[in-house]
C-alpha cells in the first residue's frame, strides 16, 4: 500500500485508514477484516474462528487492486479532467461575452 497508494503506517489498519478514500467500500471492508483476523490468529484459542477462504479472498482482492493501481495514470486523469473543466468554463464565459456584446450592439 505504501508503494502503490503512497500511504504510510506501521500496520495494515493505519494504512487502510489513510487510504480509505482511494479504496472502494468493499476493499475497505476487506482491509478491516484482515486487521481483525490478525489479532485473532495471534491467539491459539481464537484462531479456529477465522474463515480462511474469506481471508484469502480479501487478500487476493486487495493485492489485485494494488497491482492494477497506477498513480501516474490517476494523476494524468486528474489533470486532463481539470483542463477539460477549464476549457468548458472558457467556452461558457466567451459565449456569455459574445451574447452580451450582441445585446448591447457592440457586434
Amino acid at each position: 500500500m505504501e508503494r502503490r497508494l503512497g500511504v504510510r503506517g506501521r500496520t495494515l489498519a493505519e494504512r487502510a485508514g489513510k487510504a480509505r478514500r482511494k479504496l472502494s467500500a468493499r476493499l475497505v471492508q476487506h482491509a478491516e477484516y484482515l486487521t481483525q483476523t490478525d489479532s485473532l490468529i495471534a491467539n491459539p484459542k481464537l484462531a479456529p474462528q477465522v474463515d480462511e477462504r474469506r481471508v484469502e479472498r480479501a487478500f487476493e482482492d486487495l493485492t489485485d487492486f494494488l497491482e492494477g493501481y497506477d498513480r501516474a495514470d490517476r494523476r494524468k486523469g486528474a489533470v486532463i479532467g481539470w483542463l477539460g473543466s477549464q476549457a468548458f468554463n472558457l467556452l461558457i464565459v466567451s459565449g456569455l461575452m459574445i451574447t452580451f456584446m450582441v445585446w448591447r450592439g457592440l457586434l
